[in-house]
C-alpha cells in the first residue's frame, strides 16, 4: 500500500515545493508534519490533498522557520 502511495507523494512534495519556494526536504517534512496532525499516513494524505480533499481543512503551510530555496 505504501509503495503505491509514492507516486502521489512525490507529486504533491513537487507541488508544495512550487507553492511555496521550498527545497525537497522542507517541503516533505511539512506535507509529513500535516499527515500526523491528521493521524494519516503521509502516502494518503499526499493522494487526499492532491485531490481536494484535504483532511487538515487547508493546504500545508510553511512555519517560520521552514528554510526556502535560495
Amino acid at each position: 500500500r505504501r509503495r503505491r502511495g509514492r507516486p502521489a507523494l512525490i507529486r504533491a512534495t513537487l507541488r508544495v515545493m512550487r507553492l511555496h519556494g521550498l527545497d525537497d526536504d522542507a517541503a516533505y517534512d511539512l506535507l509529513r508534519r500535516a499527515a500526523m496532525r491528521a493521524r494519516m499516513s503521509i502516502e494518503d494524505y499526499s493522494e487526499a490533498w492532491l485531490a481536494g480533499q484535504d483532511p487538515a481543512a487547508g493546504a500545508p503551510r510553511p512555519s517560520p522557520t521552514t528554510q526556502r530555496i535560495a
